[in-house]
């Protein structure tokens, strides 16, 4: 995960307990914070046990009427109401297929893939992201031997401006960013994937980025 510190002298916005979008900010933030882990974490017993037995699908927190939210929440209730623990070797299978790969990774999970002309790792994608999460006193951890433009550190990045409520930063981060490169990457896992389980976590994560981006109205 991303390390938060704290920069000397710098300054987040002051929550105002009268600010209504103060609540649906914090509830973004707290969506974002658990789709971030779903892609930077293998799935294992002990977290899908906890998420379907706690019917977290069935008590999403917001955004549950946009459309893809909708959709996925559908595929994802139906999927943990029928919930066998003996499916978790074919969820880890699919999850490494797609993000990891055995031969190739079929739905790359790297900003740089889909923005960088030659579509490989690394480069200025990697370069413009970090220096972003600077920006907030957010960094990679070096030892994860993963590239800063990873969907889950995006999305934990994403987490981070929600909830503390810096609307500029999120526009920033949404327009000259995310929505530079979500688009291709999310329908790509719905079309690759082999589960239900991640089909359905596309079209969420998918949705809820395009529910914050009209909620702040970027185009």
């Amino acid at each position: 995960m991303p390390v938060e510190q704290r920069r000397k002298g710098q300054r987040l916005p002051i929550k105002k307990k009268s600010d209504p979008s103060a609540d649906l900010f914090l509830a973004y933030g707290m969506g974002f914070r658990f789709l971030c882990q779903v892609y930077l974490e293998a799935p294992s017993e002990k977290f899908n046990e906890e998420i379907f037995r706690n019917n977290l699908f069935f008590e999403w927190p917001v955004a549950e009427n946009q459309k893809n939210v909708s959709r996925g929440l559908k595929i994802l209730q139906d999927y943990s109401g029928h919930w066998r623990s003996e499916w978790l070797v074919a969820l880890k299978r699919d999850y490494t297929r797609l993000f990891i790969g055995l031969e190739n990774i079929l739905a790359p999970p790297y900003a740089s893939v889909y923005l960088s002309e030659d579509h490989l790792l690394y480069g200025n994608p990697v370069l413009d992201v970090r220096r972003f999460y600077g920006k907030f006193g957010l960094s990679v951890n070096p030892m994860n031997r993963v590239p800063d433009d990873h969907i889950g550190f995006e999305l934990y990045c994403l987490s981070f401006l929600c909830r503390n409520e810096t609307q500029e930063a999120l526009r920033e981060f949404l327009s000259d960013h995310l929505n530079t490169w979500l688009p291709s990457f999310f329908p790509l896992v719905e079309k690759k994937a082999e589960t239900d389980y991640y089909r359905g976590i596309a079209l969420l994560t998918l949705g809820l980025v395009e529910s914050l981006s009209n909620y702040l109205d970027i185009k």
